[in-house]
C-alpha cells in the first residue's frame, strides 16, 4: 500500500485526501509491545508532494498484516539539498497526551477506572477504550494527567495496577489481557528464514547476596543468598550493596527480604531472536492455509535454525513492517530485556519507598502501634485501647519525633492553662506537647501559654478556623500542635482530643457548644450526623420518625464526606431541614445507642464490647461517599468498600464515639488507610 497524506484536521479518513505519496522511497513501522508506535519514511526532495510536508498532518498506511491501514501523525520532518526528505510520525493514538483528565478520586476496579479516565477528560477524547480484563484493584490519581500516561506511562497507569497488553488500533484502544495468539507459525531454515541475530542477555547468577556497610555504624550482611527463580547449573550469587536503602543498620533478616524482592525480578537470561523472514501468507503455494502464517504482534512462532542449536517457541515482542511491500522486515521474539538497575528500580518500587521521608510499614495491635522503618528503625507507640482501632497494614507513614508531655501548673485557671513543657524554646508550625488539664475548663475558650512564650488561642482539629468552645473535664490529656497561621497570623494551638486519665474512658463533656451547620434533612432523636459532600450541612445517619432504638431504619443514601465531621445529636426534640440543631446536643466524643442511628434488623444490636465499630460505605467517583451500615469487621478481600471507623463498642447496643475517623480499605492483599486519592 502506497501511504496516503492527509491534513492535520481530517477526520474521515476515507479519500486520497492530500494525496498519495506514491513516489515515497520507503515507508516503515515499528512497533513495540506495550511500547513505541512510530513511522518513518524516506521521501525524495523532488518528490510531488515534497513541498506540502508540514507537522502535524496525518499518513495512513499499513502497519502489519493483521489491521487495517493506521493512522500516524507527523511530528518530525528532516530536509535535504541532496539526500531525502526523512519524516517521522507517531501513531494517532499519542494525540492522548494531549488530552488532560482531571484528579481521579478511587475507582474500584478497572471498568470504573477507564470510565473515570473518560469522563475526567477536559476535552472529548475522540477514542474508545475497552478492555477484556476484569481485575478489581483500586485506581487513583494526585493530580491531572493526560489520558496517555494514565494509559502506561506511570506508576499508577492502568498498566501498571492491572496489566495487560495494549493493541492500539486507530481511535480504538484495547487494553488485552494478552496479545496476539498462537497460530502454529514455524519459522525455519530452509522454509521462510532469511536472516537471524541471537541476542541472549543476563548474568549467570543463581540470585543475590545483600550487605549493609558504614564505617562509622557498623556491617551487616544477609541471613543468607537470596535465590532467583531462574535455575543454573554452577551456584553463582552476585554481590549487592543495599547501603543506600536504610540510614541506620538494618536487620540480617530484613537485608534478606529486600535481597528476595530483587532477586525475584532476576529470573533466567534473557534470550531475543530478531528474525528476517518470508511471509508465506502472501505466496500462491500458502494461499490454502494463508490464515495460518500470518505473524502479528504478541503472536507465539517458533524458530528453527539447526546451525545454532536454536528450536524455540518464542513471542513477538517488537515488529519493523514494510508498509509499501506490506512484508515484515524484521521481527523481534523473545522478552525486551531487563537490567539488574532496572529490576532494583522496580522492587523498590514496591516496597513502597516514597520520595521525602523514610517509608513505614505500619501495625496496630491492641494498644500498641508499630512502625517498621525502611531504614531499619522500628518504632512503638502506646495508646489507650479505645483508640487502638484495628489492625492494619501499609501506606507510608514518616518517623516523627517524640512528642513531650507537659505540666499544667496550679495558676491554671478555666480560661488560662499555663505549662511548662520540656525542649520547646519557641513557637512555630508544627511544635507539639501532650497537656494534661488540671481543671475544668470553660466553654467560651481558654488559651495555653507554654514555657512563658506567650498565650495563645486553641482551636479545634475539626474546624481548624473555629476557636475550641468545647469543655474539658480535669485530668484530661491531650495533644496540642502549634500553627503560626492561626489568629490572623498571631499563631494558635490546635487540640487533638484524649482521655480522661481518671477513668480511663472518653468524657462525656466533649461537646462543640457551636452549631454551624444546617441539616439537610429533617431528622429526631439520638442521631449521628455526618458532613455532607459539600462541607454545607448535617446529614443524619437515617430520617426515621421512630423513638425507639429497636425499630428497623433505612440509612440515608445522601452522599457524605468520608473525611468530614461526625457529631452527635443527645436530645429528643425533631430539627427540620434547613434548620440548626441545638448548639449545646452537639458532641464530638458520646457514649450512644447505635440503634437510633444503624439498625436493620428491627431487633436490639448484639455488637461485641471493646471492639471496634466501622461504618461501610461505597465511595463515589467525586470522592463523596453514601453509607451502607455498621460493622465490626474488616474486609478480608477486596470488596470496593470503605469503612469509617467511628469509636468502641460500649456494650452490645452502645458505643463510645471517637473524634477520631479514619478510614480503610482493602487493596494489594491487605487492610490499608483510605486517603480518597
Amino acid at each position: 500500500m502506497k501511504p496516503v497524506l492527509y491534513a492535520a484536521d481530517e477526520a474521515a479518513f476515507i479519500s486520497n485526501g492530500i494525496g498519495v505519496l506514491a513516489d515515497c522511497i520507503s515507508c516503515e513501522v515499528s512497533e513495540t509491545l506495550n511500547g513505541e508506535y512510530e513511522m518513518s519514511i524516506a521521501y525524495p526532495v523532488t518528490g510531488i508532494w515534497a513541498d506540502d510536508l508540514e507537522v502535524g498532518q496525518v499518513i495512513k498506511a499499513k502497519a502489519n498484516d493483521t489491521d487495517a491501514p493506521q493512522l500516524f501523525q507527523i511530528y518530525d520532518i528532516v530536509r535535504s539539498l541532496t539526500d531525502a526528505i526523512t519524516v517521522k510520525a507517531e501513531h494517532i493514538s499519542y494525540r492522548l497526551c494531549g488530552v488532560p483528565v482531571s484528579r481521579i478520586m478511587s475507582q474500584y476496579g478497572i471498568t470504573n477506572a477507564i470510565n473515570a479516565i473518560v469522563n475526567n477528560a477536559i476535552i472529548p477524547l475522540g477514542f474508545t477504550i475497552d478492555t477484556d480484563i476484569t481485575s478489581n484493584e483500586w485506581f487513583a490519581t494526585t493530580n491531572a494527567e493526560s489520558v496517555r500516561s494514565l494509559l502506561g506511562n506511570e506508576d499508577h497507569s492502568l498498566l501498571t495496577i492491572y496489566g495487560g497488553e495494549y493493541h492500539f488500533d486507530n481511535f480504538d484502544v484495547h487494553l488485552l489481557s494478552a496479545r496476539g495468539a498462537n497460530n502454529g507459525v514455524t519459522i525455519r531454515y530452509g522454509k521462510n528464514l532469511t536472516a537471524l541475530e541471537q541476542d541472549i542477555n543476563g548474568a549467570t547468577y543463581n540470585g543475590v547476596f545483600a550487605y549493609w556497610y558504614k564505617a562509622d555504624a557498623g556491617y551487616v550482611e544477609a541471613t543468607a543468598p537470596a535465590e532467583s527463580p531462574g535455575v543454573h547449573p554452577v551456584k553463582c550469587y552476585q554481590t549487592l550493596d543495599l547501603t543506600s536503602e536504610w540510614e541506620n543498620p538494618p536487620t540480617a533478616a530484613e537485608l534478606y527480604t529486600r535481597a528476595q524482592q530483587i532477586a525475584n525480578g532476576l529470573g533466567s537470561p534473557l534470550e531475543t531472536l530478531d528474525v528476517s523472514f518470508v511471509t508465506l501468507h502472501q505466496l500462491e503455494e500458502y494461499s490454502n492455509i494463508a490464515a495460518l502464517e500470518q505473524v502479528a504482534l504478541g503472536d507465539y512462532v517458533t524458530v528453527i535454525y539447526d546451525a545454532l542449536g536454536i528450536n524455540r517457541r518464542m513471542r513477538v515482542v517488537k515488529t519493523v513492517y514494510n508498509s509499501i511491500t506490506e512484508m515484515y522486515e524484521s521481527i523481534t521474539l523473545g522478552t525486551l530485556q531487563t537490567t539488574l538497575a532496572d529490576v532494583i528500580n522496580k522492587a523498590g518500587e514496591s516496597n513502597g519507598t516514597s520520595s521525602g521521608g523514610v517509608s513505614y510499614t505500619l501495625s496496630i495491635s491492641g494498644s500498641s502501634i508499630t512502625l517498621v522503618g525502611s531504614d531499619g528503625s522500628t518504632s512503638v507507640v502506646n495508646v489507650p485501647d479505645q483508640y487502638a482501632g484495628s489492625a492494619t497494614s501499609g501506606g507510608t507513614a514518616y518517623k516523627a519525633a517524640s512528642i513531650p508531655f507537659g505540666e499544667v501548673d496550679n495558676t491554671s485557671t478555666a480560661t488560662v492553662f499555663t505549662a511548662t513543657v520540656p525542649g520547646i524554646t519557641e513557637l512555630k508550625s508544627g511544635v507539639c506537647c501532650m497537656l494534661q488539664n488540671g481543671v475544668v475548663t470553660s466553654a467560651s475558650g481558654f488559651t495555653v501559654n507554654v514555657n512563658n512564650l506567650g498565650a495563645k488561642p486553641c482551636y479545634t482539629n475539626l474546624a481548624a478556623a473555629t476557636r475550641d468552645t468545647t469543655i474539658f473535664n480535669s485530668a484530661y490529656t491531650m495533644l496540642f500542635v502549634y500553627n503560626e497561621d492561626l489568629d490572623d497570623g498571631a499563631g494558635g494551638w490546635i487540640i487533638y482530643r484524649g482521655y480522661d486519665a481518671n477513668t480511663n474512658t472518653i468524657g462525656y463533656q466533649v461537646r462543640t457548644n457551636s452549631s454551624a451547620l444546617p441539616a439537610s434533612d429533617k431528622f429526631y432523636r439520638y442521631r449521628l450526623l455526618f458532613t455532607s459532600a459539600d462541607g454545607t450541612k448535617y446529614v443524619p445517619a437515617n430520617t426515621s420518625t421512630s423513638t425507639n432504638a429497636t425499630a428497623s431504619r433505612t440509612t440515608n443514601t445522601r452522599p457524605i464526606d468520608p473525611f468530614g465531621e461526625i457529631k452527635y445529636y443527645s436530645t429528643t426534640t425533631a430539627v427540620d431541614a434547613g434548620s440548626k440543631p441545638s448548639a449545646t446536643a452537639i458532641w464530638q466524643q458520646y457514649t450512644l445507642t447505635l440503634g437510633y442511628s444503624f439498625n436493620t434488623t428491627g431487633a436490639a444490636l448484639t455488637m461485641t464490647a471493646d471492639k471496634p465499630v466501622y461504618l461501610r460505605c461505597a465511595p463515589q467517583a467525586d470522592g463523596s461517599a453514601v453509607m451502607e451500615y455498621f460493622t465490626q469487621a474488616l474486609p478480608s478481600t477486596a470488596d470496593g468498600k470503605i469503612y469509617i471507623y467511628l469509636g468502641i463498642a460500649y456494650s452490645a447496643t452502645a458505643i463510645e464515639l471517637s473524634y477520631h475517623h479514619p478510614v480503610y480499605y482493602y487493596n494489594n492483599s491487605g487492610i490499608r488507610l483510605w486517603t480518597g486519592a
